[in-house]
């Protein structure tokens, strides 16, 4: 998505070259974890707040979506958290113990 890259960029920025393999690593099973949790949640809600045919009033369809939403907040507030002035400068040092080659 395009909202999605500018936050993966300031992502990478902000982790050190040798620990982003980790980071990414993390990061990927957080979006799995997510794509397994929503879902079942979602199945939750609806099988607790459904009636006997199968059919939902508007009222427990507005809390699960109201409950989606609500993880949506959470999500947002990892975002809000991304700063520019903590992403790594240009000069970041080798974590290899090797010397950076001079110009």
């Amino acid at each position: 998505a395009v909202r999605n890259g500018p936050a993966q960029a300031l992502y990478a920025d902000s982790v050190a070259t040798g620990e982003r393999s980790h980071a990414y690593t993390a990061l990927f099973v957080i979006y799995l974890l997510a794509s397994v949790v929503g879902p079942a949640l979602t199945i939750v809600l609806f099988e607790s707040h459904g009636e006997a045919g199968r059919t939902w009033s508007l009222t427990p369809l507005r809390n699960v979506i109201f409950a989606g939403l609500g993880f949506e907040l959470v999500a947002m507030g990892g975002y809000l958290m991304l700063r520019d002035k903590h992403a790594v400068g240009d000069e970041e040092p080798p974590t290899d113990g090797t010397r950076p080659a001079s110009d």
